[in-house]
């Protein structure tokens, strides 16, 4: 007995354990307590032979017991001792009764189970009051901020520990042999205030009753705010909140039980219940506490009415109902009604309504002009009227039961709308022509044919039956037609019944209508004809074209049967009946299957011919599915020759008829005019069309319809509103030219909309409208040959089909550029059909007289006494092509470059022969040989000026989808500049604005030993061109004083304004922006923009982003208007949302304004297209530029609107530089050239301009460095130090070989206004950062800071140092320029760091997060450039604290309310998040820069900042729309266009793990974050650490050897499928174990961590790579899969650290699971998914409407119940919403009340949403598409595993599964000689639905049917052979037949 005391009793480090908790609980839970008990009371003999230990343990238990006991009958037990003796009570009465039969005690006679009863209910009633004034101070402390409650001293006594105290203390206790009394707590209570406690408590959970609570604490606060906050007492805020507030609630109950609640009341109360209606249900049951006896049948009924009425209001349609409702009853009435109407009325009207419009659109003429008002109230006793507007018929009323009235009215217009449609196939059928038009297009004839003068949209619908139909014609085939037979009238008028009988019912009335109806439509619509009569008109029309044609089917192809024909996308054009079944929609497809059916059954006929055509790509869809079993093999196919005589038999215009054809090819109706690159001649082509059509006509106004095509996609609504202009009669009979200009920014519809204009002859839209193609009309297309948008023939499935184009079939003429034309003239085979170059060109005084200059030049004739003779004509036009592109200075030029070179010669030229200068008769002996050599020059400059200084690429072949793979610098070549005055000095002659003078440009001449002149290099004196004139000339022009050998840039500015302002002809030489530096480079290119004006060249400037384009254009057009007061130049600032239409409107707009201007100011005006090449409306763009023409339209002659268009250049990464970014995942979407768009078309000429040389650069930056010493106290000598930094960076990061080398003056004008806010702000700043490195001891710099120096190192460090990954050489590349002691680059890294350090310490972090170099340094850039507007690229890896960053400043930078005084200094920002997606449009992102101002707007804007947060901008890239475009103009302004207000112009911070355009980072600070070191890892990993100390050197040691094999993961891995997230998450996992175990981590638990962190990747080891760089780690046990997967999922990190204290060391990522045929759900689901905790589960579509903004809102609102739930969600094939969830994945939450937020996001729509602790997520994915598809951020956001079957797989079940695939092969194999010779099965032809997880799903099923069981070599073979079994049952039967064959041999078959 001895033993079994202590044995069993508590024990703590093998002490017994002696306090009154332990033995109590010993007492009450221990096995053979009863027993010892009595064996100790009543065995004396026993007792006296046991231990002294054993009796002093039973002595002890005895005297707890007695104590415990006692306690309990006087009520001072501790509440903790009662739960537990409570929780045993029998145990404890037990007890009790052994120890009152054998002890003296003296309440033994007491009854223990009644005492016990009694403290029972005592502590249910304290527990319970507990929690009601827990309810009651919770609710109040919601409303604290309206209402203050002071609860004096119940608080305090509810923070007391309820378990620490005695029953009596807590409350009044009933003692023994006492009778009952009320009972009472320690709080108190009165008796209202336990009421109003005890109510809150069992509303709590009410959203409805905590709506009402704020609500009546708002009427009690006080307006002033928290200052004048009143207090209430407990009794007043019962009598002033709650009871109110209940009151209220109350009567809400009961309006809503006994429906007595008005729809306004619905739309305040239940608003947050919209698709909320489990909650509304469980407020609702919360709501019904209140009365314990009432019946809750009435809930769901509500609910429901309830959901109906958010549902009309989310309907259009509804929502007007509902209005008009308010208007008529205010919806004040009793909820009865309104139950009435919901539940009815409304529906109803719905359905009416549906039925109304679907009998209008299904063309029933009877609706056409019908109304019908409804009344909830009867009317003058009218409940509904109808009115069909019909003399026949009268209008229709009736009373009586809304309801029951529109019920029976909604049925009966249904079932006329069958019989209607019943009615229409059936004349469908029995009248062929019905079945040429729509519902709608019936509806018009049945209207037109009974007019006198049909319409001409009649004319041309009916021309389909009736070629060229005539009002004659339509008179003859309505002959007999005209009116309603007199007999059907009488009919009719029999059988309606008496219409104004209230008798009779309105549905009776309105049946009896519409039966007659049916038979007789023209009785009550005399003006229209019916069905009937209307098949007969048209077979008669039909009958006057003769008879029809008989086809047959081609060769190949069965009657009595469909053909489905799969075909390549191009063959469309070639077959007959129903094209593109692809197309259709499902529920299209559906119905049209359904007649399929319906015809063969009720016409069966055998030669029946229908030829269903769809294409390969689509053959899955509905339609080619059901018809897949008629799938023709054998396409039938026509020669090419048979294809095109066929068409020019149709297309040929017989010569009598009178046609615009006449001027074109054979008379053909149709033409292509086509070429392979742009500019050689098809527009002139088509105008020399026209105007040998007006010529042949003798008419002068031929109508000539231009339509261009320049969206990307063919919008054939558009085109067919421009035609419809030409419907009029006027022009159905008068030859005229429809040009049809694709353009090469055409992407799809192309071939579509040719096929039906020019194969089908018409174009219709959706309402009906339609044009006919007429043969007196000439359709000229012009298109690019190879354009992207004109498919090719597909041979995949007859390889033995001729290759030709779709474009091959039509008549076609194909313009060539001029080398081309040579060669062709040459050629003996040569055709004349083809065009050469213009005749009209040729003799034209543009080709002319360069060409006879040219041409004597070039045989060196003296060219000084040659004068052009104005019409004089000489050479060939093969002479003239063969001179000219010798000298324009392009290898193989097209017309229009040789047009343009010819045209700026010209114009040269002819200012020559004016000028007396160089006319030998004036100047012969005084400067001989100076025409010879203005000429000369001429020539050259025209070279260089008049052709495009940048070659680009023939734009018309272009592929849309442009990739740089593969690019070398040979193929980039036509795509740079062709530099000349750009890189070194030039000479040249211009003509000035008066004809007459000239100005020479450098001109820098030196006299050679030969007795002749060279011109030479100023700059280092080298020849650029010999003998450009004799001495003796040079002699005569020095007498002559003309400005020889002056270097134009050391000329003072008012001298080179005066030479500019005379070469532009502008007579007051006024300098418009003294800050823009005039160099020779500039001047050169003003004069080369002037000189294309005056020749009437479009001008496109080129150059890298921040080059000057631009502001050089506005100084241009500033000098130009001579101070004027007038608007000469419009802006257009193009971007990604630029339309066509947006174009076209700022055309017109310039227009206007260049003709006021030409007429009140004689000046010209510019309109300039900036950043042309970022729209899709390029060719828009191009029309206007080149073509001089608006949507086709010509613009206004002299008007003086000069048009110019600035280009982006394209610049080619280096090898290097695309492997860095696309190995850091930065390169994800990096082109090996970033340019948005090629430019337009080089129809125009253009001006290149580079990036500014040192020199010129240099000059302006003394300028700009001049303007801040104009503001700023800055000495010379630190002038000259600014200067000469800015200078040294500059030139470094131009020669830098990564994205920072794309630096303009942008660049310099941003690193002086952060000068400028450092020095503005030094006293602050450097008192401050003293003061903090004095605290620290950090700092070894021990001098005093000069505040310029310390300023220009904090600029430099913020706008170049930061941009740059390798740092170093940068710093010592300007330290050189810098004085003592910033001339050492470690000085200048100190300074900048020492900033950072002070930035990131006025910021509260959490402990695990470490203060690393990537943070410190976002954390600063962020700052400086929110401080100053500046916009900020924060672009780098995943997991490198970018996100972290911007929410650690949000929270930072509150002005004066944040927490340090250093951020109190700096503004208050307010950050307006914008989630980039694939789903962005440019008007999105406009939009939330407005809106980001419009928080500005009113502000003080020195204390205040906006910006916007553009978070992953990388994913806007995959948009179509090219969102980011839009940037261009916002960076730099704040909005698109117009001037800027002050508080438009935003903070902007752009967070991306994509590399992005130059022209971005140009008007940004870019900041690159690269991969850190091995000692930055480390470093990390101490800062995660450093929150324990003891702990960290536990983990110490493994943080370099972690560092070391991260690396080499890294370098193992293509992408970064693994990254800095999995190597922080290890860390903190690590941490976090060591210090939950209290102990240093075992290389199982490193496993573990590795494993949890390093997974899913199959070519990685990364478990073996980490281990091996641990020395003492050991052989580790394998770890499951499934285990790892499981800890994530139930939390178990969570349950072993619950004293850790830090919520987020604990918490898990969240899961990307990995898997094949998402076989991992389905393992989830029976491994860890119980039936009552099933996750909701999200599986994605690929439909295209699943994609859409709508559905991704839905999806995500979703995941957002799951995480404020705490409710698993399991993501599947989501690829769209993931986005939308980064900031989630990160897990960095913002805490509110204890509480967990983060935000969810799609664009500016961002939501706080609560994070439930409880809350899991899981991506389940394909493998492959994890791998291929999904982002590297979201991949790194996750923790990563594979699962596929085989995981859950026992080691000899996967043997099972191996022999199985073993036989599924045998099963397949079979000899090649038995069945079609060579072909191979496999396992997935012979098993229906086989992949490669089949067999272990079959083992697993095997082994669920066979039961657990231990594993013998029977249930082995069992399980094998049931396998086989379920495997054979998928077996295909002809893979049965082969199986004699198979390699398992015929006793297996």
């Amino acid at each position: 007995m001895s033993a079994v005391i202590t044995k069993s009793w508590p024990r703590n480090n093998r002490v017994a354990m002696e306090g009154l908790d332990e033995i109590l609980e010993h007492l009450l839970t221990g096995p053979d307590v009863k027993q010892l008990f009595k064996l100790y009371r009543t065995e004396e003999k026993l007792l006296a032979n046991i231990t002294e230990d054993a009796k002093r343990l039973m002595a002890a238990a005895s005297s707890v017991f007695m104590k415990v006991a006692g306690d309990i009958l006087d009520g001072s037990i501790l509440v903790r001792c009662l739960e537990l003796i409570l929780k045993h009570k029998s145990q404890f009465l037990d007890l009790w009764q052994l120890e009152t039969e054998s002890s003296s005690f003296q309440e033994k006679n007491c009854d223990m189970e009644e005492t016990l009863n009694w403290r029972m209910d005592e502590a249910v009633f304290l527990k319970r009051e507990k929690r009601q004034v827990d309810s009651l101070l919770r609710l109040c402390g919601k409303v604290k901020h309206l209402v203050q409650v002071d609860f004096g001293e119940i608080e305090a006594r509810h923070s007391e520990d309820l378990n620490c105290k005695r029953l009596n203390e807590a409350m009044r206790v009933r003692q023994p042999l006492s009778s009952a009394c009320k009972l009472m707590t320690h709080y108190n209570l009165d008796r209202e205030v336990q009421r109003m406690a005890a109510r809150i408590d069992l509303l709590m959970d009410s959203h409805i009753f905590q709506i009402f609570w704020e609500e009546a604490s708002e009427s009690l606060s006080h307006p002033q705010g928290e200052s004048e906050r009143q207090t209430l007492a407990l009794l007043e805020a019962y009598e002033y909140l709650y009871s109110p507030c209940y009151q209220r609630f109350m009567k809400l109950y009961q309006d809503l039980k006994s429906g007595e609640i008005t729809f306004g009341e619905i739309n305040v109360f239940f608003k947050d219940f919209v698709d909320k209606y489990n909650d509304l249900t469980l407020d609702l049951q919360i709501m019904c506490e209140v009365d314990s006896q009432a019946q809750r049948g009435w809930i769901s009924e509500r609910v429901e009415q309830i959901k109906e009425y958010h549902s009309l209001h989310q309907a259009i349609s509804s929502a007007k109902v509902i209005l008009q409702f308010k208007k008529d009853f205010g919806l004040t009435g009793d909820f009865s009604v309104i139950y009435t109407l919901i539940n009815f009325l409304f529906c109803y009207v719905q359905r009416l309504t549906q039925a109304f419009l679907n009998l209008y659109s299904a063309g029933n003429m009877l609706f056409r002009t019908w109304t019908a008002e409804v009344y909830c109230c009867p009317r003058n006793g009218v409940s509904i009227c109808m009115d069909f507007h019909l003399e026949l018929v009268s209008q229709l009323t009736e009373s009586g039961d809304v309801t029951r009235l529109l019920e029976a009215l909604c049925r009966q217009m249904e079932h006329f709308l069958e019989d209607w449609k019943e009615l229409v196939s059936r004349k469908r059928r029995e009248h062929f022509y019905l079945n040429f038009y729509t519902a709608e297009q019936l509806v018009l004839l049945s209207t037109e044919l009974r007019k006198q003068s049909p319409s001409e949209a009649a004319l041309m619908m009916l021309s389909f039956i009736k070629v060229n139909c005539t009002p004659a014609d339509i008179l003859r085939a309505t002959e007999g037609f005209n009116e309603a037979p007199r007999h059907h009238v009488r009919t009719v008028m029999e059988k309606l019944p008496p219409l104004q009988s209230a008798e009779i019912s309105l549905v009776t009335k309105l049946r009896a209508i519409m039966e007659q109806s049916l038979e007789s439509m023209s009785v009550f619509l005399p003006g229209c004809l019916d069905l009937e009569a209307l098949g007969h008109c048209l077979a008669r029309l039909a009958r006057m074209s003769g008879s029809p044609v008989e086809r047959s089917l081609p060769m190949g192809l069965q009657a009595g049967q469909p053909n489905l024909v799969l075909c390549g996308n191009s063959e469309g054009h070639k077959v007959y009946s129903l094209l593109f079944a692809d197309q259709l929609s499902y529920e299209v497809a559906c119905q049209a299957e359904a007649l399929f059916h319906s015809l063969c059954t009720q016409c069966p006929r055998e030669d029946y011919q229908l030829v269903v055509v769809c294409d390969t790509a689509w053959e899955c869809c509905y339609l080619p599915s059901a018809f897949s079993q008629y799938k023709v093999h054998v396409i039938p196919q026509a020669p090419l020759h048979a294809i095109q005589d066929y068409l020019a038999l149709h297309y040929q215009v017989p010569a009598q008829t009178l046609s615009a054809t006449a001027v074109f090819r054979d008379r053909m109706c149709v033409g292509f005019v086509a070429s392979e690159r742009a500019g050689v001649g098809k527009s002139l082509y088509v105008k020399r069309l026209h105007e040998k059509l007006k010529k042949k006509l003798n008419i002068e106004k031929v109508p000539l319809k231009i339509v261009r095509l320049t969206d990307t996609q063919v919008d054939e609504g558009r085109i067919l509103d421009s035609l419809l202009s030409f419907w009029d009669a006027q022009f159905r009979k008068t030859p005229m030219i429809f040009h049809f200009d694709v353009t090469a920014s055409v992407q799809t519809g192309t071939w579509v909309f040719l096929f039906k204009l020019l194969i089908l002859q018409y174009l219709m839209d959706i309402s009906g409208k339609m044009w006919l193609r007429n043969p007196c009309h000439l359709y000229i297309i012009e298109i690019p040959v190879g354009n992207s948008v004109l498919p090719k023939r597909s041979s995949k499935l007859n390889p033995h089909a001729p290759q030709f184009s779709f474009l091959d079939i039509f008549p076609r003429v194909t313009c060539r550029p001029p080398k081309e034309v040579i060669a062709m003239e040459l050629s003996p085979e040569r055709s004349f059909r083809e065009p050469g170059m213009d005749e009209r060109e040729f003799r034209s005084a543009t080709f002319q007289r360069p060409y006879q200059y040219l041409k004597r030049f070039h045989q060196k004739q003296n060219l000084d006494t040659f004068q052009y003779q104005a019409g004089s004509v000489e050479g060939t036009p093969g002479e003239c092509i063969q001179h000219l592109p010798i000298y324009c200075g392009v290898i193989n030029p097209s017309w229009s470059e040789l047009q343009n070179f010819a045209r700026f010669l010209n114009c040269q030229l002819k200012d020559c022969e004016a000028c007396m200068f160089c006319n030998p008769g004036f100047t012969g002996f005084t400067l001989p040989g100076f025409k010879n050599f203005v000429v000369t020059f001429m020539i050259f400059m025209a070279r260089d000026f008049a052709t495009a200084t940048l070659h680009i690429f023939d734009q018309s072949p272009r592929k849309h989808m442009v990739t740089m793979d593969g690019v070398d610098e040979e193929e980039l070549a036509p795509f740079t500049l062709r530099r000349r005055w750009e890189s070194e000095p030039h000479p040249y002659v211009f003509f000035n604005g008066d004809h007459e003078t000239m100005t020479f440009i450098g001109f820098h001449l030196r006299p050679n030993e030969n007795g002749s002149v060279d011109a030479i290099n100023h700059l280092n004196g080298k020849i650029i061109k010999k003998d450009v004139m004799t001495e003796e000339l040079y002699k005569g022009l020095l007498l002559q004083r003309v400005p020889f050998n002056v270097d134009f840039d050391n000329l003072p500015r008012h001298k080179k304004l005066l030479r500019l302002c005379q070469s532009l002809g502008i007579p007051q030489a006024l300098d418009p922006d003294e800050t823009y530096e005039l160099t020779t480079d500039n001047m050169l290119k003003i004069l080369a923009i002037e000189m294309r004006f005056r020749c009437g060249i479009s001008v496109i400037i080129m150059g890298e982003t921040g080059c000057g384009k631009t502001r050089l254009i506005k100084f241009l057009s500033d000098l130009r208007r001579a101070g004027t007061q007038a608007e000469t130049m419009k802006l257009v600032k193009v971007h990604g949302g630029t339309t066509t239409a947006m174009i076209h409107s700022k055309v017109l707009e310039a227009e206007k304004t260049a003709l006021y201007n030409k007429d009140q100011h004689q000046l010209d005006t510019i309109l300039f297209f900036d950043e042309a090449n970022t729209t899709e409306a390029i060719s828009c763009i191009k029309e206007v530029l080149c073509d001089q023409t608006v949507d086709g339209q010509p613009l206004e002659k002299d008007s003086g609107l000069h048009i110019i268009a600035a280009c982006n250049l394209y610049r080619k990464h280096s090898q290097e530089t695309i492997c860095c970014l696309e190995s850091a995942g930065l390169g994800y979407r990096a082109a090996g050239v970033p340019c948005p768009r090629p430019a337009p078309e080089p129809d125009s000429s253009g001006v290149g301009f580079e990036q500014l040389n040192d020199t010129a650069e240099k000059l302006y930056i003394q300028q700009i460095v001049q303007r801040l010493v104009d503001h700023v106290r800055i000495s010379e000598d630190e002038t000259h130090v600014i200067t000469e930094v800015l200078s040294a960076s500059q030139r470094f990061m131009r020669n830098t070989k990564s994205e920072c080398s794309f630096v303009s003056l942008r660049d310099v004008e941003r690193c002086v206004k952060v000068f400028t806010w450092f020095h503005g702000c030094r006293e602050m700043l450097l008192v401050k950062l003293n003061t903090f490195l004095c605290e620290t001891s950090v700092s070894k710099n021990n001098f005093r800071r000069d505040p310029v120096l310390w300023s220009l190192v904090m600029a430099v460090g913020v706008c170049y140092h930061a941009s740059l990954k390798k740092k170093e050489s940068y710093r010592r590349a300007i330290c050189r320029y810098f004085p003592e002691p910033y001339d050492n680059s470690g000085v200048i890294l100190d300074e900048i760091t020492h900033a950072q350090d002070l930035f990131l310490s006025g910021v509260p972090l959490r402990k695990t997060i470490a203060k690393n170099l990537a943070l410190k340094e976002n954390v600063f850039m962020m700052i400086i450039c929110i401080e100053l507007k500046i916009p900020l690229f924060l672009v780098g890896k995943p997991g490198t604290s970018k996100s972290l960053s911007k929410t650690i400043v949000a929270d930072a930078m509150q002005g004066q309310a944040a927490q340090s005084a250093l951020f109190r200094s700096l503004k208050q920002v307010h950050l307006v998040s914008f989630q980039c997606s694939p789903h962005c449009t440019p008007q999105a992102i406009i939009n939330t820069f407005k809106q980001c101002a419009r928080f500005q707007q009113g502000k003080d804007l020195q204390q205040y900042v906006s910006v916007v947060v553009l978070d992953e901008v990388g994913l806007a890239e995959d948009s179509p729309k090219m969102p980011l475009k839009a940037l261009h103009p916002l960076l730099e302004d704040g909005c698109i266009e117009g001037d800027p207000a002050p508080h438009q112009k935003v903070g902007f911070i752009g967070i991306s793990n994509w590399a992005l355009d130059p022209a971005k980072m140009n008007r940004s600070i870019f900041v690159c974050r690269g991969s850190p070191s091995e000692k930055e890892l480390i470093e990390s990993a101490r800062g995660i650490c450093s929150s324990d100390s003891l702990v960290q050197d536990r983990v110490r040691g493994y943080f370099a050897p972690f560092a070391k094999a991260y690396e080499t993961v890294c370098s193992r891995q293509n992408k970064e499928f693994f990254g800095l997230r999995d190597y922080y998450s290890l860390i903190k996992m690590v941490f976090a174990t060591a210090r939950a175990s209290n102990k240093k981590p075992s290389p199982q638990d490193i496993a573990h961590a590795v494993l949890r962190n390093f997974s899913g990747k199959d070519d990685i080891p990364a478990l073996d790579i980490f281990m091996a760089s641990l020395p003492e780690a050991g052989c580790v046990e394998e770890v499951s899969t499934l285990e790892l997967i499981k800890q994530n999922i139930c939390g178990s990190m969570q349950n072993i650290l619950p004293a850790v204290g830090e919520l987020e060391e604990a918490e898990s990522r969240y899961l990307l699971i990995l898997t094949q045929n998402y076989v991992a759900l389905q393992i989830l689901q029976q491994l860890f998914f119980s039936e009552d905790q099933q996750p909701e589960i999200i599986f994605g579509s690929s439909f295209p409407w699943d994609q859409e903004y709508t559905q991704i809102c839905r999806n995500i609102n979703r995941v957002k119940i799951c995480m404020e739930t705490g409710k698993m969600v399991v993501l599947l094939n989501l690829q769209h919403l993931y986005e939308s969830l980064y900031d989630a994945l990160n897990q960095y939450y913002v805490y509110l009340g204890g509480q967990k937020y983060v935000d969810l996001g799609l664009g500016t729509h961002r939501v706080k949403c609560r994070v439930h602790p409880d809350f899991r997520l899981i991506v389940i994915e394909e493998k492959n598409v994890v791998y291929e598809q999904f982002p590297m951020p979201l991949i790194n956001r996750l923790e990563k595993h594979y699962l596929d079957l085989s995981s859950v797989l026992q080691g000899w079940q996967k043997s099972i599964v191996q022999e199985l695939m073993q036989w599924a092969e045998q099963f397949a194999d079979v000899k090649a000689h038995q069945f079609l010779a060579g072909h191979k099965y496999s396992p997935a032809d012979v098993f229906i639905g086989y992949h490669s997880d089949s067999c272990a799903s079959v083992v697993l099923q095997a082994v669920e049917r066979q039961g657990p069981g231990d594993l013998t070599q029977e249930l082995y073979h069992r399980i094998s052979e049931e396998a086989k079994l379920i495997l054979l049952d998928c077996a295909t039967p002809d893979a049965v037949v082969r199986l004699s064959t198979s390699t398992l041999g015929s006793f297996a078959a």
